[in-house]
């Protein structure tokens, strides 16, 4: 079981955090924020798609981290890989220790159904293989899902995960506390489902702004926008705005939050007031 799973199902409140890896960036500096910023989190994630961009794949940074002991989550987006692809990459992954896992579909919803058939078809497989074996260890995979189906229909997505296999849900950014957020975890509970909600750690306006105009379904409020506009210091607006969500997020029973990065490393001191984490990033 991972630290990740763990805590879950303790029922301990979580805190997973994006770190993006390109071959730009090179592993020691990549390594070097990976260290910082897992005292902060439970988890570092490292996906295949980040701030608008595909990035390499997740399976590298993430065999990196995993060997100093901070743990990761693998995240993959349908829509710019093969299931089937990804499909073997997971199942690459786990045989590598690689067990946390976020499977996403955001720019259609129809995707999602997708979505499901990969988590059941490689909680199956591993299943088959698991008591194939006699000697090993089991080797299983914690699977998240994510899809902008969980933001028109938040009750239904998540039954629908939980009934093909998924460990935990992990819907894309919204601020739509009593249409969306409310009514998912609270389906979430009633059948035993953990979710973790994400939220970006905004450092600028025009970040905002682009945010609120082109992904409308995030339901960022008018008069946060309008705080960090007329902020001298947009930072610390962006940085309250986040401890109040997670303080909401918290107080709906949520398992957890996970927090999209600025590209700047000076935020880090900040998270332990937003995440409540200071620790070495090892259990």
């Amino acid at each position: 079981m991972t630290k990740l799973i763990r805590h879950l199902s303790n029922e301990e409140f979580v805190a997973l955090a994006e770190l993006t890896f390109n071959e730009g960036i090179g592993k020691s500096s990549f390594m070097g924020e990976a260290r910082k910023l897992s005292r902060f989190c439970d988890a570092i994630v490292v996906s295949d798609y980040s701030f608008g961009l595909p990035t390499m794949n997740p399976i590298v940074p993430a065999l990196w981290l995993n060997s100093e002991e901070i743990e990761s989550v693998m995240g993959f987006y349908i829509e710019h890989r093969n299931p089937k692809a990804i499909f073997s990459d997971v199942l690459a992954g786990v045989e590598s220790s690689l067990t946390n896992v976020i499977i996403s579909s955001y720019e259609n919803s129809s995707d999602f159904g997708t979505c499901l058939e990969l988590v059941d078809g490689i909680k199956l497989t591993l299943e088959k293989q698991s008591k194939a074996r006699i000697s090993e260890p089991h080797r299983l995979a914690n699977i998240g899902l994510s899809s902008s189906y969980m933001i028109e229909r938040p009750e239904d997505s998540v039954a629908l995960a939980r009934r093909y296999g998924a460990d935990f849900v992990c819907p894309p950014e919204t601020y739509d506390i009593s249409g969306i957020i409310e009514p998912l975890v609270k389906r979430a509970k009633s059948i035993s489902m953990h979710t973790i909600l994400r939220t970006t750690l905004y450092a600028s306006p025009k970040t905002v702004k682009f945010a609120r105009k082109f992904i409308p379904e995030m339901f960022i409020p008018p008069e946060f926008v309008e705080a960090v506009e007329s902020s001298s210091n947009p930072l610390e607006v962006g940085l309250k705005f986040a401890k109040d969500f997670v303080e909401t997020i918290r107080n709906l029973e949520a398992s957890g939050v996970y927090l999209v990065m600025p590209q700047r490393t000076e935020v880090y001191k900040y998270l332990p007031d937003i995440t409540g984490k200071n620790t070495s990033g090892v259990d």
